[in-house]
């Protein structure tokens, strides 16, 4: 039953990840993999305390991340919102990859201890690279490093996917 859960957040995090980069219908796989990832975090909430709180805080996230949208016109919140989303995100991540790392410990995964951490450190650089990119796009309109973030998210997505994938495949393999 867990490892079903745990799947459903990887599809999810596909998804979210790289619907982004689809023509015409990334928006939409994207926020199809977001709604797919809360859904599995429900469900994986009841594990551990840190997939409780994973849960939690991704909902934060993705209300902050609303607000930015809708806040683009007002240029002081357009400038803060990111920033609050991001560091929601990384609270929820860190939660997540914690949260995983307690399963794995609880159940005797074959997993590497300490694997998931590294992914938050990843998720960490992740995002600073985008606050950062996000406030000098702002401090110098006209000059854009999109593409620094693109690089750096899909390298950091792929690395995440890899060991959310292995950590699937430890939690199958435990008939969890």
């Amino acid at each position: 039953m867990l490892s079903s859960h745990i799947q459903l957040y990887f599809i999810g995090f596909l998804l979210s990840s790289f619907g982004g980069y689809i023509p015409t219908v990334g928006g939409l796989c994207s926020l199809a993999g977001l709604i797919v990832c809360l859904v599995a975090l429900k469900r994986l909430s009841g594990e551990n305390q840190h997939l409780n709180d994973a849960f939690r805080f991704e909902v934060y996230a993705v209300f902050a991340a609303v607000l930015v949208l809708l806040a683009m016109v007002i240029p002081f919140l357009a400038l803060i919102l990111p920033i609050v989303s991001v560091v929601l995100s990384l609270l929820a991540m860190y939660h997540l990859f914690y949260g995983f790392e307690e399963v794995a410990a609880t159940h005797r995964l074959a997993y590497p201890q300490g694997r998931m951490q590294q992914c938050f450190t990843v998720s960490i650089l992740s995002g600073v690279v985008g606050v950062v990119v996000s406030m000098l796009s702002y401090a110098m309109p006209g000059f854009s490093l999109v593409w620094i973030v693109t690089l750096v998210g899909v390298a950091c997505s792929i690395i995440i996917t890899v060991c959310l994938y292995q950590f699937l495949q430890a939690a199958k393999q435990a008939s969890l």
